[in-house]
């Protein structure tokens, strides 16, 4: 009897053994898949998030392209692909589309624009040789400056080309030359402050706030301040020759600039963007 009842419970135990062990095993297997759809999960965000930014940049491009200033000039779409650090090829493929649906006018300014990204992959690389590191797209402001020179001067050339060396070819010439690096200058703010694409969309005031910061860090939110209202403008501008029933986009444009900012940076910043967006309703 005592051999049986010993039996019985070697053979209880050996059972809560197993019985452990298959739900360590059923813990370790949900633990394992719980990971694997987190992981999948955040893959799918991370994608998800590149992707709307892209698409973002890409409209940004195409309707910069199509913005005209003095005489005809359209340097902003040249302006913001040299600009801009990353997020480069969305731009451009916007800016050529928007170029190229201007008509035969417009597609010298595609052809610019390309160029111009050409030869900014041509100054990352010799940057890169000469000194042993960079990234691609990683030029210095000041050789983003004088790329962007060289691509309005490529259509300041076409222009003098197909109109002739006259008064108004040579405003023209003019203008591009000395606005695209200007712009490009202008707009390089939204990228030299470290503020990330995503903080924008989904952060708040305090991420461009000017005090309790360093007089270098307050100067650069200052600057990308002056850049976002910049951009607003010269999107408003573009946006005002596109109606839907009489009612101009640079309107709708307007209000959303305001109402974004104004939930996420405060109403007196949202003031400012509105000002600026009716500016190009004038």
């Amino acid at each position: 009897m005592k051999t049986f009842g010993k039996g019985n419970e070697k053979m209880e135990k050996i059972d809560e053994r197993e019985k452990k062990a298959k739900k360590n095993s059923i813990k370790k297997l949900t633990s394992r898949i719980r990971d694997s759809v987190d992981s999948t999960l955040n893959e799918i965000k991370a994608d998800s998030k590149s992707l709307a930014q892209d698409l973002i940049i890409f409209s940004v491009g195409f309707i910069l392209s199509r913005c005209q200033l003095l005489l005809g000039a359209r340097p902003i779409g040249i302006a913001f692909v040299a600009m801009l650090p990353t997020g480069i090829w969305p731009a451009l493929l916007g800016v050529v589309i928007g170029s190229i649906s201007l008509g035969t006018n417009g597609v010298i300014f595609g052809v610019a624009t390309v160029i111009t990204a050409l030869l900014r992959i041509a100054a990352s690389i010799s940057e890169k040789r000469e000194n042993g590191e960079g990234e691609l797209f990683g030029e210095s402001l000041l050789l983003r400056l004088a790329i962007s020179v060289l691509g309005s001067f490529i259509v300041a050339i076409y222009e003098a080309m197909m109109r002739g060396l006259d008064e108004v070819s040579l405003l023209f010439g003019l203008v591009m030359i000395i606005l695209t690096p200007l712009i490009t200058f202008l707009l390089s703010g939204l990228c030299s402050t470290g503020i990330g694409f995503w903080e924008i969309i989904e952060g708040s005031s305090d991420i461009i706030k000017l005090s309790d910061c360093e007089r270098k860090e307050r100067y650069d939110r200052a600057f990308f301040q002056i850049s976002a209202l910049a951009l607003i403008l010269f999107i408003s501008l573009s946006l005002k020759s596109v109606t839907i029933l009489g009612i101009s986009f640079s309107y709708v444009f307007a209000a959303l600039a305001a109402l974004f900012t104004a939930k996420r940076f405060g109403s007196l910043r949202a003031m400012a963007a509105g000002f600026v967006a009716s500016l190009g309703l004038s």
